[in-house]
């Protein structure tokens, strides 16, 4: 089977999101260009944006050149997973791995309160009941970089 050098990165969104950041359209040019001669086999990147214009924008911006984009934040998963026209496998959100009766991992009831009356009360997380799983099986060609495979992975489990 062999080793392979694979290289995760992290990239913020900038669109509704409370800190300013660093252009992540011009930073992931930087960081691709310190690892070009690195002999990376898979580069996979979890943009962590409040919206799917940004997220679908900088899926396409990187085609070709990462073998896989999955977004992170909204705790939702979405089903819009698939290789793009370069071989960069993408979805726009993967979802949360958490409980099931939950909002996004607190309690119902105080989160419908905060919302009701426009407050910030903590909500205290939710720690039994059934649970969520949600993750992408992928694969990638070592020799290329590119995905050939992308799956979106749901599980309950109780």
């Amino acid at each position: 089977i062999g080793s392979y050098n694979v290289l995760f990165i992290n990239l913020l969104g900038e669109l509704f999101m409370k800190d300013e950041v660093s252009n992540p359209f011009v930073e992931i040019k930087k960081i691709l260009k310190v690892y070009e001669d690195k002999n990376i086999h898979a580069t996979f990147v979890d943009f962590h944006a409040e919206t799917t214009s940004e997220k679908m924008a900088f899926g396409y911006s990187v085609d070709g050149k990462v073998s896989c984009v999955f977004g992170t934040h909204t705790h939702i998963p979405t089903a819009d997973e698939r290789i793009l026209p370069h071989g960069t496998g993408y979805v726009t959100d993967v979802g949360f791995c958490g409980p099931l009766d939950s909002v996004i991992g607190v309690q119902i009831d105080p989160a419908i309160h905060n919302f009701t009356h426009h407050t910030k009360a903590r909500a205290g997380i939710v720690e039994s009941g059934a649970k969520f799983l949600n993750a992408l099986h992928v694969r990638i060609d070592t020799q290329t970089g590119t995905c050939t495979h992308i799956q979106r992975i749901s599980k309950m489990y109780n």
